[in-house]
Formats: C-alpha cells, structure tokens, sequence
C-alpha cells in the first residue's frame, strides 16, 4: 500500500472496510479526519485486527 493507494471516505466503518483488505502485518496507518467523531473507534479497532 502506498500513498497512491488513499481514498476519502465518509465515515471510520467505511474506512475500516477499506484498510481490512490491505493492511498487512505491522503496516504503519495515517488517518487524517476532518471530524474527531469515529477516529478512536477506528484506530482501535485496527490496532485489534493487528494484535
């Protein structure tokens, strides 16, 4: 996965949904969000994919 590889999406289940299928073993995840809403809930649910 490289930069080339960012989307926008609208909220963290559609961003979760995105990263699930290409997130490998001990990859580094940058989100920016505009809105906090939804951004712990998606950092911690990708950190327990990875634990």
């Amino acid at each position: 996965m490289s930069i080339a590889d960012a989307k926008i999406v609208p909220d963290s289940e559609s961003a979760l949904r995105y990263l699930n299928d290409r997130l490998e073993p001990d990859a580094l995840v940058l989100v920016k969000a505009s809105r906090v809403e939804g951004l712990e809930k998606l950092a911690l649910e990708i950190a327990g994919d990875q634990s």
